[in-house]
């Protein structure tokens, strides 16, 4: 890592100018922004995404070494090595992070491969792991029931800050927007009537040093709802600076570190049950073997 002070010489000057500056055109203006979107770069020892910051005299400008591969643009293709589950009335796809679900995303990549799709469900654009399609409108309206009446399992990893005083729980509230970071949706809890009932049971699995992983099973699908939750709790996902993580310690991860690592349903009543599991991705695993050691292995049945 790379520490500068800002003088008052350089001033005045917003983030996005003074890392301008510093790196004499080895980076785009683009580029630089993407690196600040993927947590490259803190001011006083807090991670800070816009290039809009303006900087004062004493400031400390932490740069996280990046590479220009880092923060090309990428280039989502169909991977078939990527389909979990494929039969004819559905597929399960591991969705990579900074991929989005539906809009000019995952949907789309598929559907151009697989003809007729129809949208389930959504992860986040920097959620991995388990999303499921529809190949019919028979399929869809099933799943959907299926979705509707809790037929249908979830379960998520995340890596998250601190160490929670229980061993397991259940966070439930009305979640609806309460403000915004950026111009992006905060999500929260609001007065009856003004939001939607969100509910989210959760295990811990694992304690390092200030941070925890947690097995977590939302029995609602809402807007940020896992990442809502753990920040009410006052333990925002690793990496999520929207939600209020801000100081990296030990790991600056890309993106923050929640995994849909699981899916188990009932196509209809008397079906036999059916069950997706997603492999956990570099990045988390490497995030793992940081916190808990490099002899951390993949634990049976989550």
């Amino acid at each position: 890592m790379e520490s500068l002070k800002v003088s008052e010489q350089q001033l005045p000057a917003t983030l996005q100018n003074y890392l301008q500056k510093h790196f004499q055109g080895a980076f785009s203006v683009r580029e630089i922004k993407a690196a600040l979107e993927l947590n490259r770069c803190t001011v006083n020892g807090e991670v800070e995404r816009f290039g809009s910051r303006k900087l004062a005299s004493g400031d400390t400008v932490t740069i996280i070494p990046f590479k220009k591969d880092d923060v090309s643009p990428i280039r989502h293709q169909f991977d078939s090595n990527r389909v979990l589950y494929e039969d004819a009335q559905l597929i399960a796809y591991d969705k990579p992070a900074g991929l989005s679900s539906i809009d000019h995303g995952l949907f789309e990549l598929i559907k151009e491969v697989k003809g007729d799709l129809y949208p389930l469900h959504r992860l986040d654009k920097d959620t991995t792991g388990v999303l499921l399609f529809a190949k019919t409108k028979a399929a869809e309206e099933l799943l959907l029931d299926a979705f509707r009446k809790r037929r249908i399992r979830k379960r998520y990893l995340a890596l998250v800050r601190g160490t929670l005083k229980k061993e397991r729980g259940t966070v439930s509230s009305n979640l609806g927007k309460v403000s915004s970071y950026h111009g992006q949706t905060i999500m929260g809890s609001v007065s009856k009537g003004k939001g939607q009932h969100a509910e989210t049971a959760w295990q811990v699995l694992k304690v390092g040093k200030g941070v925890s992983l947690l097995l977590l099973e939302p029995k609602t699908g809402r807007t940020h709802q896992i990442r809502s939750h753990m920040a009410s709790l006052g333990h925002p996902l690793i990496g999520d600076v929207q939600y209020g993580w801000k100081r990296p310690e030990g790991l600056c991860p890309k993106r923050f570190l929640l995994h849909a690592r699981s899916v188990s349903f009932l196509m209809e009543e008397g079906a036999p049950p059916i069950h997706i599991k997603s492999p956990i991705p570099q990045d988390f695993a490497n995030a793992l073997n940081t916190f808990f050691g490099k002899v951390w292995k993949e634990e049976r049945g989550i």
